[in-house]
């Protein structure tokens, strides 16, 4: 029997296995596609999750290999390929680099444009609700209301939390200059893992309320701190059969909470633009469309992220009115990237036609 070609999986090639990696390779399995990922980091609840439904066996499509702990040397992105430190070389259809904050692969396909420090730190842990509420300090309305956001705020520095992992749990995340929350050798440490000081942190807030002293000295071990980047735009996010997502396209600052949806979408749209069926030769053009698709949202939602952020004096960004964080808000949980990069595509596809 005849093979039909143009119905052949892609080789995909991943580099990342945060939420970008792994929502990319668990969407482009159930498009058909063979994926490979090199695992470089680790996240929680969602990045457990999408791990687990990348490499089930149990699901439709072939499971993502991941390979783990390995260091990319070398990327050849005219040709997918990848080459690690132990000399081993791996070629693909598709490169994808969603190799985060300090991104190899941004390099090689957008040149020389880094990250940068903004002089602010965030501390971030985790708390049962339960241990909030014994504490009789805690502002019991905020902490019980279901589902409510909560911040306190000073001119540059502020605490917010919000409720996660069915309501029990309080993800708390307090935002300060770097200079007051970190000893100065530590500055521009920014992996996620870094435990953070709690002392410092009270520190920092020392003129705040006891609700927020309470959550603060109910840290517990989970405390983790990391400096926040900005980065100018991008020229671009592709190359031939190489793209970049999430962060390593466009890093978030933490203040709408949005940079892992726009990584999911980065990689939802990747995926909706490259179905089974889609030739070697097609892939440059798709990939030139996916950054069409995403990048003004992206640049939208980072507007909207920085004005958020702002620290009150600062001129240099607008200040966020009541209808923008509406307008944001509507824009971000109202938007359906499968739909949309479907739309593109069909009108791509007509247009060639």
């Amino acid at each position: 029997m005849a093979v039909d070609m143009e119905q052949q999986p892609l080789r995909v090639t991943i580099i990342g296995a945060g939420i970008a990696g792994l929502t990319a390779a668990l969407a482009l399995r159930k498009q058909g596609h063979v994926v490979t990922e090199w695992y470089l980091v680790h996240r929680v609840d969602l990045h457990n999750k999408l791990k687990s439904e990348s490499t089930s066996t149990s699901r439709p499509g072939v499971p993502v290999k991941l390979h783990l702990a390995c260091k990319v040397s070398d990327i050849d992105i005219s040709n997918a390929s990848v080459t690690l430190e132990d000399g081993q070389t791996f070629e693909g259809d598709v490169l994808l680099g969603a190799d985060g904050l300090h991104s190899f692969t941004r390099k090689l396909i957008s040149g020389d444009i880094k990250p940068y420090a903004v002089g602010k730190s965030a501390m971030r842990w985790l708390v049962p609700k339960e241990t909030l509420l014994a504490d009789p300090r805690t502002d019991r309305v905020s902490i019980e209301t279901p589902g409510a956001f909560v911040e306190w705020s000073a001119p540059d520095r502020r605490l917010v939390a919000y409720p996660c992992s069915d309501d029990k749990i309080m993800n708390m995340c307090a935002f300060a200059p770097s200079s007051e929350f970190q000893d100065p050798d530590s500055i521009g440490e920014d992996a996620y893992n870094t435990s953070g000081n709690r002392d410092l942190m009270l520190r920092a807030f020392k003129d705040f309320c006891p609700a927020v002293h309470a959550a603060m000295e109910n840290s517990g071990d989970s405390l983790k701190i990391w400096d926040m980047y900005d980065m100018k735009t991008l020229p671009k996010w592709c190359d031939g059969p190489s793209a970049i997502i999430g962060d390593a396209a466009h890093p978030f600052q933490p203040y709408m909470g949005q940079g892992g949806a726009m990584a999911i979408e980065d990689a939802i749209s990747v995926a909706v633009l490259l179905p089974l069926g889609t030739t070697i030769q097609q892939i440059p053009e798709r990939l030139r469309l996916y950054e069409k698709c995403r990048k003004e949202r992206n640049e939208l939602v980072l507007m909207y992220t920085r004005m958020n952020g702002r620290d009150e004096g600062d001129d240099s960004v607008r200040r966020m009115t009541a209808k923008d964080l509406v307008d944001c808000m509507t824009m971000c949980v109202m938007h359906n990237e499968r739909t949309s990069s479907m739309e593109a595509l069909s009108k791509a596809t007509a247009i060639a036609v």
